[in-house]
C-alpha cells in the first residue's frame, strides 16, 4: 500500500519524526482488537476503543464530523480520522476510519483529501 511522505504527512511535520499519521492497517487493528461504543467523556460525544483485556486503556475519537468547503457535516454524530495510506486507484483519495451511528467503525476510501477530516498522531517508536 502506497503512503504518504514524511514531508507530506501533517503529523511528523508538525511534532517530529518520532510522530505519523496512522496507516490504513492501524485503523484496521483498532476495529478488530478491541471493544467499541459510543460515549460522553468530558462532555464530548465520541467512540470509545477500548482494549478488551484492560478497560483502562482506550482511544477515544471525538464526532467532530468533516468539512466540506465552509460546511460542517456530522458533528456530534460522526467520527472521521485521516490515515497516511492512499488510494492508488484515485490519486486525490486517502483510506479513512469511518464511524457512524448507524454503520459503526469501519475503514473506507473513496473521500477526496481536501475534505477537512480530523487526523491523529501515533508514535513511532515501540
Amino acid at each position: 500500500m502506497t503512503t504518504l511522505e514524511a514531508v507530506d504527512d501533517v503529523v511528523s511535520i508538525v511534532y517530529g519524526s518520532k510522530y505519523k499519521m496512522p496507516e490504513k492497517e492501524h485503523f484496521d487493528e483498532l476495529i478488530s482488537g478491541t471493544n467499541k461504543a459510543w460515549a460522553t467523556i468530558n462532555g464530548i460525544r465520541g467512540y470509545k476503543f477500548t482494549n478488551k483485556s484492560d478497560s483502562s486503556k482506550y482511544i477515544f475519537i471525538p464526532a467532530a464530523g468533516y468539512c466540506n468547503g465552509s460546511s460542517l457535516s456530522g458533528k456530534t454524530s460522526e467520527c472521521y480520522c485521516w490515515s497516511s495510506s492512499l488510494n492508488i486507484n484515485s490519486p486525490y483519495a486517502s483510506w479513512y476510519l469511518s464511524i457512524t451511528t448507524s454503520g459503526g467503525a469501519t475503514t473506507a476510501s473513496g473521500r477526496s483529501r481536501c475534505y477537512g477530516c480530523p487526523i491523529r498522531a501515533i508514535s513511532t517508536q515501540n
